[in-house]
């Protein structure tokens, strides 16, 4: 018997650990941004789990609806407007935004309503403004930054 038969490697486990390790599309965070007119900056409109270019999670439990409420807007609101506003042209008040935000896909996550909402807006402001502006180019008005850990890519 030869001595390599018996530390052989299953190629396809190999072929999957690299695929999981090089591959940015599979188990990452979404944050998606919006420009409501050429002339404004970037807001966010919401951050995702994604499980690949074309799925992702949503209205994850029902049951945590309720933990966004007047509360958390008392706490974060003035940041929320500044960061994560609905552009005005949706014709919808800031706080149904953000509860729909919550509930889309803030419930698809393990954080807290408050969690949610700052970790997110904290990730938004770490990016350096010309990474940004480079990601998404100056003419877009959608953009998707990539996650997974401290690492993000366009």
């Amino acid at each position: 018997m030869d001595h390599l038969s018996d530390s052989t490697v299953d190629c396809r486990s190999v072929f999957i650990w690299l695929l999981l390790l090089l591959t940015p599309q599979i188990g990452y965070d979404d944050l998606a941004l919006k420009r409501c007119s050429p002339a404004l900056d970037w807001t966010i409109h919401g951050w995702w789990p994604e499980i690949n270019a074309t799925q992702w999670p949503q209205y994850c439990n029902p049951n945590r609806f309720h933990e966004f409420n007047q509360t958390i807007i008392k706490d974060i609101g003035p940041i929320l407007k500044r960061y994560w506003a609905p552009c005005k042209d949706w014709h919808i008040p800031d706080y149904k935004f953000w509860q729909h935000e919550w509930r889309k896909h803030g419930t698809c996550t393990n954080q807290t309503a408050l969690r949610y909402f700052s970790s997110t807006i904290a990730k938004f402001m770490a990016l350096p403004t010309k990474y940004v502006d480079n990601c998404c180019g100056d003419g877009a008005q959608n953009c998707k930054i990539h996650f997974r850990g401290d690492r993000y890519w366009c």
